[in-house]
């Protein structure tokens, strides 16, 4: 009688670990991972602080916006993109604007509109969202005009 108790117990234990680990796996993949922490996240920051020269081109209210960015701008542009999580399901998307990077070997970025306040930037490794629109438009207006 004790050996089935103890059998009992030890069938509950295992389909209680097993149940927890499925639901610790739900939940950690709805949790948005943050563009610092992911390997193509890394390169992304790594490709804008590699870049001699960031160009953006932005629509802004029908109106086209673009500049270079130097020093002054391209460390804005570095933290508003570190606040960017990573986008698990992108969906069809306004293009709002291009970025450029110096150099042969590199690739064009999109800025995306997600709402009237928030954009996303797709880059070749990834989608990443949860950037602030209005930031972005400063960062873009105020390098207008500024030539290397």
């Amino acid at each position: 009688m004790f050996r089935y108790r103890l059998r009992t117990l030890l069938i509950v234990a295992t389909a209680v670990a097993v149940v927890a680990a499925v639901i610790g796996s739900i939940l950690a993949s709805f949790r948005p991972v943050s563009i610092r922490k992911s390997w193509a996240g890394s390169r992304a920051i790594r490709q804008v602080v590699d870049s001699e020269q960031i160009e953006i081109e932005l629509s802004i209210d029908g109106t086209n916006h673009g500049g270079n960015l130097l020093s002054p701008g391209k460390a804005q542009f570095l933290l508003w993109l570190k606040t960017a999580v990573k986008d698990v399901r992108p969906m069809k998307r306004t293009v709002l604007g291009r970025i450029r990077f110096g150099g042969q070997s590199s690739t064009d970025w999109f800025v995306l509109q997600i709402n009237p306040i928030e954009v996303s930037v797709q880059t070749p490794n990834g989608t990443w969202r949860n950037l602030d629109r209005k930031t972005l438009e400063t960062i873009v207006v105020s390098s207008e005009g500024v030539d290397e």
